[in-house]
């Protein structure tokens, strides 16, 4: 089947639309029973792709920082009035764990979805979130080294605000664009160190047979340039890899 160079993307919150599907049929609608005709529908609008946006499995304590932001909780009510806390499941973006979320389905599901849709003409895109994690990700206590850590003294020269306290010993920085403020709901993964960049190709390799493409969430902030432009000052006594993540990581997929 052929790629499509200007085709045109359909991005669907998986959330919204499971949801939707399950009130409008009055029964739970996980991913693989989501009806063919709404994926033919997509097709014959002229739709080439679909972005699947929100399938990996969302953090319980991503979650509770969603819930109990003030700034947030007024966007919340701005767009929807009567909103309730079922309508907050955290964002897509604080990746847990990348299979799917167990209310949307398994990998076996979603399998079955890219080949429905592929012999529908559609092509299948998923996330993959390359700055960052959720902050109850297993990594933050297993392998705290896959992040961009400080001490105590990073903590009073930057700010309590901008560390997650994972214990009393590890204080891991939020997830961050230089030119915004941190992400609360996240921890920053450490582009200087071999071993975080080589988990993450691996993870790559494990997803990249679920769809036929990937969007690759705040891709430019993980480039060499960028990573050091933000984290440098707490990335003393680090070297940057000389290739580039992005070629690696590529080279990798194309490879397998």
């Amino acid at each position: 089947m052929p790629y499509y160079p200007n085709g045109f993307i359909y991005e669907i919150n998986i959330y919204i639309l499971l949801n939707r599907l399950s009130k409008e049929l009055k029964r739970k609608i996980p991913l693989r029973n989501v009806p063919v005709k709404f994926w033919r529908d997509l097709k014959q609008q002229g739709f080439n792709y679909i972005w699947l946006m929100g399938i990996w499995r969302r953090s319980p304590a991503s979650r509770k920082v969603s819930l109990n932001d003030e700034s947030l909780k007024d966007e919340y009510s701005r767009i929807l009035k009567d909103w309730t806390r079922e309508d907050i499941p955290g964002s897509p973006y604080a990746v847990c764990a990348y299979e799917p979320d167990e209310r949307f389905g398994t990998f076996d599901d979603l399998m079955a979805l890219k080949k429905k849709i592929n012999a529908l003409g559609l092509k299948l895109i998923l996330d993959f979130v390359p700055n960052h994690t959720a902050l109850d990700h297993p990594w933050s206590k297993e392998y705290p080294q896959r992040y961009i850590c400080g001490d105590l003294n990073s903590v009073e020269n930057y700010g309590r605000e901008e560390f997650y306290k994972v214990d009393n010993k590890t204080f891991v920085a939020h997830g961050k664009d230089p030119n915004f403020p941190s992400w609360k709901d996240t921890i920053q993964l450490n582009y200087a160190s071999q071993e975080t960049r080589n988990v993450l190709i691996n993870t790559l390799l494990q997803i990249a047979p679920y769809c036929d493409g990937l969007r690759c969430d705040m891709a430019m902030l993980v480039t060499n340039r960028i990573f050091q432009q933000t984290w440098s000052h707490l990335l003393k006594n680090h070297t940057m890899p000389a290739e580039e993540f992005w070629v690696t990581a590529i080279n990798a997929i194309k490879a397998k």
